[in-house]
């Protein structure tokens, strides 16, 4: 068995720095899993890390907080559950060391004419901004959702991943994923807010249980208020 978690090409992070933690199971294993300790749960102390540099660290830490944790609970065997566990901390800890794509400079065209210039403006101060509702959390954080989507992206989730999941635990997490990118629009923690969409899904991928489970909650009752089609 391997002795090290592979991240990416780069950097393994030793499993002597993860603890892995068993305990009795709430998923779909069964009345099998209920009395065995077959849900695992990995977690791995960023700041107490050797395997990480000071710019790997930072950029973790800068991202959530020092601790990122991950949970499988879909197999009735403790074995099966720690493969799975460690795979979706690999993803996680991935998901938070993603640098984001740098921004292409293009040459400016000629200055565009005089009239061109006050449609664009007019036209600009025409178009409306999408609604959005806000929700803080008991730490005083705020996500800010789309109030509703198009007609065609509510058809698109409700038809599911578009991938075959491995189970439905996973399954439920790809869609949470998915109604996550469309709906949020700005997350604002400690104080700092971020608005691209690629730095607040790995921000949620890397966030603890407990903060997980806040935003699947919020963006439960944010459907069944405003989207009713996706909820359920």
């Amino acid at each position: 068995m391997a002795e090290e978690l592979k991240i990416d090409e780069r950097l393994a992070i030793p499993l002597a720095e993860i603890e892995l933690r068993a305990s009795r199971s709430s998923g779909p294993g069964g009345q099998h899993a209920n009395v065995t300790a077959s849900r695992v749960e990995a977690v791995f102390d960023i700041e107490a890390s050797r395997a990480l540099d000071e710019r790997q660290r930072e950029r973790l830490l800068s991202r959530g907080g020092g601790i990122i944790t991950a949970v499988a609970q879909d197999s009735r065997g403790q074995a099966r559950n720690r493969e799975l566990a460690l795979s979706r901390l690999a993803e996680k800890i991935a998901a938070g060391l993603a640098e984001l794509p740098r921004r292409r400079t293009q040459a400016r065209p000629a200055p565009p004419g005089r009239g061109f210039l006050m449609a664009k403006r007019k036209q600009r101060r025409q178009r409306p901004k999408p609604a959005t509702v806000d929700y803080v959390n008991s730490d005083g954080n705020t996500l800010t959702l789309r109030q509703t989507l198009s007609a065609g992206t509510i058809a698109k989730l409700g038809e599911g991943p578009a991938t075959a999941a491995t189970s439905q635990d996973d399954a439920w997490r790809r869609r949470t994923e998915l109604l996550f990118e469309r709906l949020a629009v700005r997350w604002e923690i400690a104080g700092l807010p971020l608005d691209d969409q690629k730095m607040l899904l790995g921000r949620y991928r890397i966030a603890d249980a407990a903060t997980q489970q806040w935003v699947r909650e919020t963006i439960a009752e944010h459907l069944r208020r405003h989207i009713p089609e996706l909820a359920g």
